[in-house]
């Protein structure tokens, strides 16, 4: 497996990972019941972890293009 596969896979699961985190995975009935289940004072941290996941991502996807189209 080369640096730009595993760059790209982690781009991936960054953006899985915040997708869940953040709940756009699901359907808006979904999102709407969960925004009123979850406890008030959890939301900060788990937007905290989607945006350093997607950080992580944005910068993984972004160092495997380098690399593939610059060497």
């Amino acid at each position: 497996m080369s640096l730009v596969e595993i760059l790209m896979v982690i781009g991936v699961v960054g953006i899985l990972i915040s997708g869940f985190m953040v709940g756009s995975w699901t359907s808006g009935d979904r999102q709407r019941a969960n925004f009123n289940t979850v406890v008030p004072e959890e939301r900060p941290i788990r937007n905290k972890i989607a945006r350093w996941c997607a950080g992580v991502a944005a910068v993984s996807f972004a160092l495997g293009a380098a690399i593939y189209y610059w060497f």
